[in-house]
């Protein structure tokens, strides 16, 4: 899969066209797709991420899928996504208001 995944990660899951910053963690089966993952987030086993930004420290609960969609779901730091859940985040469309923010 076409990515890049920073030093110190573990991903057990597969992972493509994402960045992957340094000491990210994802579980057995969790699926990482057209993201970026900053410095220690965790994705549970079976979680789905995909159109996101997750910011420092993010962390996403087994089975849970946190997703974009017509934009880009971004997460603040520390956030906690629980698990079996689903989350969209803010959506962020490029030129749409100030700072792209729609």
């Amino acid at each position: 899969e076409r990515g890049l995944v920073g030093a110190g990660c573990r991903t057990a899951g597969r992972v493509g066209g994402s960045g992957i910053f340094p000491q990210v963690k994802s579980g057995e089966g969790a699926g990482v797709e057209n993201a970026i993952l900053f410095r220690g987030c965790g994705v549970g086993g079976d979680a789905v991420v995909g159109q996101s930004i997750l910011d420092k420290q993010v962390r996403v609960g087994a089975g849970a899928r946190v997703w974009g969609g017509e934009g880009l779901a971004v997460l603040p730091k520390h956030h906690q996504v629980e698990a079996g859940s689903v989350e969209s985040g803010e959506k962020v469309r490029a030129g749409a208001g100030e700072g792209g923010r729609s």
